[in-house]
């Protein structure tokens, strides 16, 4: 009796321990692709290095990111270890809106990680001898959002994995939704900087101008003229210089991991 009890408790202790491993891995992914994003170096690169280190972590095969294109159409933008069926032809079968996860992005079903079962663009790529497939039939799919904004789609696939457990579905979400997070956060990035290169320095320009045609103009009207346009071009300047704060905060500008440890 006393052995039985000794090995069931030692099993006990064995799983979870193991389960304990588990987690701490999954804490040690979603730290390390938190500090990729945080990099904010060439989206595509953090994509990729993102994507590698979930498959390692999930020793999974092949991965692929679609996002949101200024024609609101999903495009892929980077990926691992595609088979050669789906690279065939600069990424041909890869291309179109024509599958199930790109379907169920548009009408809003694809809100969770889901298991696909028949892969459209994999059938595809057998059907139409594109290449080796790898033996790919099944994958997972995971919208990528930012709050109630969805910006893309993570796909994930193993040839030997049919489904994926709610574990690994709950964990493809919490990457995803760090993924979605960065890629809105680039963007208020990138239209701050666009606003300032341009629309400030303009606006910066319009004011200058006017103060001069107020000093050296001779008529009354005119020169109150001049100086209304002033006026209203330092106004849209202090504006501008609001938005652009609220749209990449200073504090932000050396990444979230050193905003909060400046917070704290």
């Amino acid at each position: 009796m006393g052995l039985w009890v000794n090995f069931v408790f030692s099993g006990e202790v064995e799983m979870r321990e193991k389960d304990l491993d588990l987690h701490l891995s999954e804490l040690l992914l979603l730290k390390d692709i938190a500090e990729m994003l945080n990099q904010g170096i060439h989206l595509p690169l953090i994509l990729k290095g993102a994507l590698n280190r979930l498959l390692k972590v999930l020793r999974l095969e092949s991965g692929w990111i679609f996002l949101l294109n200024a024609q609101q159409e999903l495009q892929l933008e980077a990926s691992v270890n595609l088979p050669p069926g789906l690279q065939n032809e600069e990424f041909r079968p890869m291309c179109g809106q024509e599958c199930y996860c790109i379907e169920r992005f548009h009408d809003g079903r694809l809100k969770k990680a889901v298991n696909v079962l028949e892969c459209k663009r994999l059938h595809d790529a057998v059907t139409n001898q594109y290449g080796d497939t790898f033996g790919l039939v099944h994958h997972a799919s995971v919208a990528l959002r930012s709050g109630n904004e969805f910006v893309g789609i993570l796909n994930v696939a193993l040839s030997s994995k049919k489904l994926f457990k709610k574990e690994e579905l709950a964990l493809l979400e919490s990457v995803a939704l760090q993924i979605g997070s960065a890629i809105k956060t680039e963007e208020r990035s990138r239209l701050a900087q666009e606003l300032h290169d341009s629309v400030k320095q303009l606006l910066f320009s319009m004011n200058l101008m006017a103060k001069t045609g107020a000093s050296v103009s001779q008529e009354k009207q005119a020169k109150q003229l001049f100086s209304d346009i002033a006026d209203i071009a330092q106004t849209a300047q202090s504006e501008m210089k609001s938005l652009i704060w609220q749209l990449r905060p200073q504090v932000l500008e050396k990444g979230l991991m050193c905003a909060i440890q400046s917070y704290a």
